[in-house]
């Protein structure tokens, strides 16, 4: 199953492929230019957040080189004293 990050690029295809089918005077033509608007504007939006989790990461793995990242929770743990801590 895809995450819906992931669908974001499958749906602007198919609406840019749906658009080269149509012509201007088509009924949906409008409705699907605006259409591929948003979701070209959403996509980019996800691949720009996408990215800044990756530069965050980098940087929290070069300020503490043993945090390990928390797939479960989406933050970093590190290891204190005591163990494995969640912070």
């Amino acid at each position: 199953m895809l995450k819906p990050v992931q669908r974001l690029p499958q749906y602007r295809l198919l609406l840019e492929n749906y658009i080269k089918a149509l012509t201007p005077d088509d009924e949906d033509y409008g409705d699907a230019v605006e259409a591929l608007g948003v979701v070209s504007e959403a996509a980019e939006h996800a691949n720009e957040k996408m990215k800044q989790n990756v530069s965050y990461r980098v940087s929290l793995e070069a300020h503490n080189p043993y945090a390990l990242w928390d797939r479960t929770t989406g933050g970093p743990r590190v290891f204190g004293w005591s163990g494995l801590e969640q912070s």
